[in-house]
């Protein structure tokens, strides 16, 4: 699951927010006032009309069918952990909805 300092970032390795449940982290994925946990971020997964929140967008998290959603990253080891997105086909994945929770529930 989720360990050390993880990011999220997009499939084209954009950053997509620290991995924080805070909701007041200035890059924090639940602070609904950053770029990044916001509804209106150009790079939130939140922006429903955005690149990685929209149901269309093949990066999106949103998108129940792609095979290409947000993933989150731990800099730490270098490596893809958990892909955030609606697909449930895919392994491993958090639901976008509840990523704030699982993050919380894992301490971060």
């Amino acid at each position: 699951m989720i360990s050390g300092e993880s990011t999220l970032s997009g499939e084209d390795k954009k950053f997509l927010g620290n991995a924080s449940s805070s909701k007041t982290a200035a890059d924090g994925v639940c602070n609904e006032v950053s770029n990044y946990g916001s509804m209106f971020g150009a790079d939130s997964i939140f922006n429903m009309f955005g690149t990685y929140g929209s149901e269309f967008s093949s990066q999106s998290a949103y998108n129940e069918f792609t095979s290409t959603p947000p993933v989150l990253f731990c800099a730490a080891t270098n490596r893809e952990l958990n892909p955030v997105t609606k697909n449930t086909v895919i392994g491993r994945a958090i639901d976008p909805d509840l990523l704030c929770r699982v993050l919380e529930a894992n301490g971060y």
